[in-house]
């Protein structure tokens, strides 16, 4: 039976969709790092046209878009970009809901250390390509924290992903609150932790750090007794502690990192888990890590990433290791 025109834009298996004012010319690609590239079938294009008109009333560059049909409801993260023929729209779907962290499959070792009330004061950063569960696992890690231990969060994004007030009104009991800022654009990082300041915050999530204003911003508030969660798009530690130093300044960035989780999703066919998520971390406890990183000494501080990698492997019983 052929399917019917004016489809539902969520029975669409994409990741990533760039939309287009001719959808013709609109394509997906169904896990963001794949190479594998494809055109949006008819049946869509009323779909996408209305959504196009609809993106084109909005007056800012990075926003939400919430899709609604009936009892279904998809959740777009959008970013407008102009090119010389026709402007487009960046799509990417964002999970209706949030796991609990102990479902994400992070090695218990870890997980126990991202747990403790002690990783607070500092900065932890997410990191990976896009698509690999940065800002899934971080925003799980604070639900999890705010139920947990408590405390206020605040947090600075551009723009809003997930509904992390909603995220804990599911949850039976909470003993933290949060409130989340939606910022207009990047220049608005260092006045939102001035007013969080202000504000009796335990923790601080700035959403993405893509520029200067960003990454001071974050490692500023992590040196004034905050944790602070964020993420970056960086393929290894090394990287991460590169662009992250380049951008705040090394002595900063070494004085407020606490801990650096490269993620990396792995997919699979078959039976059992079809995606399984790999993290790669950098625990900053000691200063003689900080010296390394203030001094970018990054021989010295991969045989550091390889000795904590022996380390929370030989803690994390036999049964649930995974091959990397």
């Amino acid at each position: 039976m052929e399917q019917r025109a004016n489809q539902w834009l969520g029975d669409l298996p994409f990741s990533d969709l760039m939309i287009t004012e001719d959808p013709r010319n609109a394509s997906y690609k169904q896990v963001s790092d794949s190479l594998e590239v494809h055109h949006v079938p008819e049946r869509y294009w009323d779909r996408l046209k209305a959504l196009y008109d609809r993106m084109e009333r909005v007056e800012r560059d990075r926003f939400r878009e919430q899709l609604e049909d009936g009892d279904r409801s998809l959740m777009l993260r959008i970013q407008r970009r102009d090119t010389p023929n026709y402007r487009v729209y960046a799509a990417r779907r964002i999970d209706s809901f949030l796991l609990p962290i102990e479902k994400l499959g992070i090695a218990p070792a870890i997980l126990r250390r991202l747990r403790a009330p002690q990783l607070r004061p500092g900065g932890v950063i997410f990191c990976g390509r896009p698509g690999a569960g940065k800002t899934v696992t971080a925003c799980s890690l604070m639900v999890d924290r705010l139920v947990n231990i408590g405390g206020f969060t605040w947090t600075a994004e551009n723009p809003v992903e997930h509904d992390i007030q909603a995220a804990l009104a599911k949850r039976p009991v909470s003993r933290g609150q949060c409130f989340q800022v939606d910022l207009e654009s990047d220049d608005g990082y260092g006045r939102a932790y001035g007013e969080t300041l202000r504000c009796g915050a335990d923790t601080f999530y700035v959403g993405e750090i893509r520029e200067e204003h960003a990454a001071t911003t974050a490692c500023l508030a992590a040196n004034s007794g905050m944790l602070v969660l964020s993420t970056l798009h960086a393929d290894n530690i090394k990287q991460a502690v590169t662009k992250l130093g380049s951008m705040a300044g090394f002595s900063l960035f070494a004085e407020s990192v606490r801990a650096i989780l490269v993620l990396r999703l792995e997919h699979r066919s078959g039976p059992g888990p079809r995606t399984v998520l790999h993290v790669e971390p950098l625990f900053v406890t000691e200063e003689s890590t900080r010296i390394k990183i203030r001094e970018q000494n990054l021989a010295a501080l991969t045989q550091e990433i390889e000795q904590q990698r022996y380390k929370l492997q030989m803690e994390t019983p036999i049964s649930a290791r995974r091959r990397p």
